[in-house]
């Protein structure tokens, strides 16, 4: 079954994820891990201190700016389990 949004949203939902053994691999596998980390953002608190630092203009601070480079650039690793199925289906998912 090819990836596509719906599929990768619906497999997230449930906690499991796509991986191939590398870049070059044509079969996508999928893990379902015992323990994962969630980071539940309804309590969130940013401290004072640090709200203080983001709003010096030290920082710039963007989202959703440069989606397809992280992704390649993260590909581009001795090891890696993005292969150009995962790469496409997340790129459509981030459209």
């Amino acid at each position: 079954m090819p990836l596509s949004p719906g599929l990768l949203l619906r497999a997230y939902a449930s906690g499991i994820f796509p991986m191939a053994e590398s870049a070059e691999a044509g079969e996508v596998y999928w893990v379902e891990p015992e323990k994962r980390g969630i980071l539940p953002l309804d309590g969130f608190h940013l401290s004072k201190s640090l709200v203080k630092t983001l709003k010096s203009g030290r920082f710039t601070i963007s989202i959703n700016t440069a989606f397809e480079a992280v992704l390649r650039a993260c590909a581009q690793r001795e090891e890696t389990w993005i292969n150009a199925a995962i790469h496409n289906a997340m790129c459509a998912l981030h459209t």
